[in-house]
């Protein structure tokens, strides 16, 4: 601070910084506790269908059964899009927090996007320390698997591709009831 009290700007940013960093986990704990939630109530369906395929006895059985499916393919429909928001927040604060770091000298963006990763290698010190010495105290937030790579689909690839399944699972179940139901209905 000044002598009247004011920040200069590189500690403004470095305040910026802080609240960047902190909203980065947020929305990571957020798309954590989403997929836990959603992933939870799918399983939990999932194994109610199938507790009440074991007891069904006539075609209205298999019918009512057979609802489930798109109350499931539904949630992973929902699950899916609240993750795909989230995600998208979480990438503008990685954004806003990069041009933060940049403009601060801490990391080395151009460096980052040529290896189209961010990894703890790539951030550059404060100050001229040795690269054996780099120190970065947030280095959790550097995981590869949130981000695509040449190697990996990434963590949200991984969460649509699961709940996509999800919902081929949601609409299989209804057509594997119904059909059931129907051959009961047909043969008596």
């Amino acid at each position: 601070m000044d002598g009247n009290g004011e920040m200069n700007d590189d500690q403004k940013a470095l305040e910026v910084l802080k609240i960047l960093i902190e909203d980065e986990r947020h929305y990571r704990a957020m798309v954590q506790t989403r997929l836990s939630f959603h992933t939870g109530m799918v399983l939990a369906l999932i194994g109610l269908v199938g507790a009440l395929f074991l007891r069904a006895e006539n075609a209205l059985d298999f019918f009512g059964i057979g609802l489930f499916g798109p109350l499931i393919a539904w949630i992973a429909s929902g699950a899916s899009g609240s993750i795909r928001r989230l995600y998208t927040h979480f990438l503008e604060t990685i954004r806003a927090r990069e041009e933060i770091e940049a403009a601060l000298g801490i990391r080395n963006i151009r460096l980052e996007r040529t290896r189209q990763r961010a990894t703890a290698d790539d951030i550059l010190p404060v100050g001229s320390a040795p690269k054996e010495e780099k120190y970065w105290p947030y280095k959790e937030l550097f995981c590869g698997s949130w981000l695509p790579t040449d190697r990996t689909p990434g963590y949200f690839s991984r969460t649509q591709k699961l709940f996509g399944r999800f919902r081929w699972i949601g609409w299989g179940i209804l057509a594997l009831l119904w059909t059931i139901a129907l051959g009961r209905s047909l043969t008596g």
